[in-house]
């Protein structure tokens, strides 16, 4: 019971003290009160009259100029041709007909620009050398060819060069036997890679050029979803994509074209393996070795960036 009384007797004696209770307690709680504002006055008072050196001032570094990203979202309307066949016969017509979308007529190796038509390469040419130069056609046809490793084969050298291979029997003998022909005897490949890209300048020129429609035959395309073509624009944006048809054992041919030109680079994956991959298994372990016969442009054309 003393517990009891004893919080009454607190809280009682506590309201006394605030209502009515000790008046000079309250003077002297007012007293305080106003010398702690006062204290906090001054001090904000001292702080801000406090006087600091100004900052040092340097001159703005200039930003390098960096122009804007191109916008790669615009949409773009390609068309495709696609064959596959057997043998070289029954992809002429396939062929024939991406010929007439280009141009209709092979420029041959005269100088560009020039009007409408279309470049040709068929590899059969004497005097290619089995060991290719990525800008042997540079000149004549305006297209340059790369890979990580920069080195190329055509098959089939001519008499006088020093190794006699035959579709790539030198470099790997088991998948040459399978290599068909579109046109007489030779063939392109990168080696150490599986990819490549290609780009153009004006013929007999210098200048980076433009194509509007890019068309290549492919042979041994065995597997589908893994030989691809790719177009660039000049900002190095995306403009189309396309796998090319499986046919086993035999030719496949694919072509993009735009209605101007547009396409800076191409880039083609062919297969899933280099054609001198050291750990060859072949077609038992889902392995697709891939090479390139004839190859098909529009006219380049000088670009403008």
């Amino acid at each position: 019971f003393g517990s009891s009384k004893l919080r009454r007797t607190q809280k009682t004696n506590f309201g006394a003290d605030e209502r009515t209770g000790h008046p000079d307690a309250r003077k002297t709680m007012k007293t305080t009160m106003v010398s702690v504002v006062a204290m906090v006055v001054a001090i904000v008072t001292v702080a801000s009259a406090h006087h600091y050196p100004p900052a040092p001032t340097h001159s703005p570094v200039p930003t390098p100029y960096e122009p804007p990203h191109p916008v790669c979202s615009l949409p773009y309307f390609w068309g495709t041709v696609n064959g596959r066949a057997n043998r070289a016969g029954n992809l002429v017509y396939s062929v024939e007909y991406f010929k007439r979308i280009l141009g209709g007529h092979d420029n041959r190796n005269y100088k560009g620009p020039l009007d409408g038509g279309y470049r040709w390469i068929n590899w059969d040419d004497h005097d290619i050398p089995f060991e290719f130069p990525r800008h042997y056609f540079n000149h004549y046809k305006g297209v340059t060819f790369s890979s990580d490793h920069k080195e190329f084969r055509v098959s089939n050298p001519y008499y006088g060069q020093y190794t006699h291979d035959r579709r790539f029997s030198t470099i790997n003998r088991s998948e040459s036997k399978n290599f068909i022909t579109y046109t007489r005897k030779r063939l392109f490949t990168p080696i150490h890679d599986n990819e490549f890209t290609v780009r153009w300048v004006i013929p007999g020129k210098r200048s980076k050029a433009l194509v509007r429609g890019f068309g290549a035959v492919f042979v041994g395309v065995d597997k589908p979803h893994t030989t691809k073509v790719v177009a660039y624009d000049i900002h190095g944006c995306k403009i189309a994509e396309e796998y090319v048809a499986p046919f086993e054992d035999g030719l496949s041919f694919l072509g993009i074209h735009f209605e101007r030109a547009i396409i800076a680079k191409i880039e083609i994956v062919l297969g899933n393996r280099a054609i001198n991959y050291h750990h060859y298994c072949g077609k038992r372990c889902g392995e697709d070795v891939v090479v390139v016969d004839d190859i098909y442009f529009s006219e380049p054309v000088r670009a403008y960036k």
